[in-house]
């Protein structure tokens, strides 16, 4: 069974190093509690869900032999007020440009990422609802 092994180091105020595999991440909070040295910890967990389904998209829009120019994932979550303030909702926003870009193979892409292959997606989506679009630019 595969297991992740993580540390994080203690650098300043609230800041910490997380150590991931050869890579270290800065993380830390806006102030007064922290001095934004890195993105806070909620906003990595909405990094790490928009990267690991982008990835997914596109592995299956090249794997379908969709041609495209640019492709992006923009995505928002509302945060819930009280303690422990939590995502209410993720909406995820796939961006594609290019011409002739086939919509239906990207939105059977995108909820092969959601319904199937997005680990973090599926993680996050027991907790609150993703929503997503697709948008076209030609």
């Amino acid at each position: 069974m595969a297991e992740y092994h993580i540390s994080a180091d203690w650098v300043k105020n609230i800041a910490f190093d997380a150590h991931i595999d050869e890579h270290t991440v800065r993380m830390d909070s806006r102030a007064p509690e922290g001095t934004n040295t890195g993105p806070s910890p909620k906003r990595m967990v909405l990094a790490a869900l928009i990267v690991c389904t982008g990835m997914d998209v596109v592995s299956l829009l090249n794997k379908m032999r969709v041609s495209y120019i640019k492709f992006s994932v923009e995505g928002k979550a509302p945060i819930t007020p009280e303690h422990p303030k939590t995502f209410e909702r993720v909406d995820l926003k796939y961006i594609i440009t290019g011409s002739n870009v086939d919509r239906s193979k990207v939105e059977k892409a995108v909820e092969l990422s959601q319904e199937r292959y997005c680990g973090v997606s599926a993680m996050i989506r027991k907790h609150c609802p993703i929503e997503w679009e697709v948008e076209i630019r030609g």
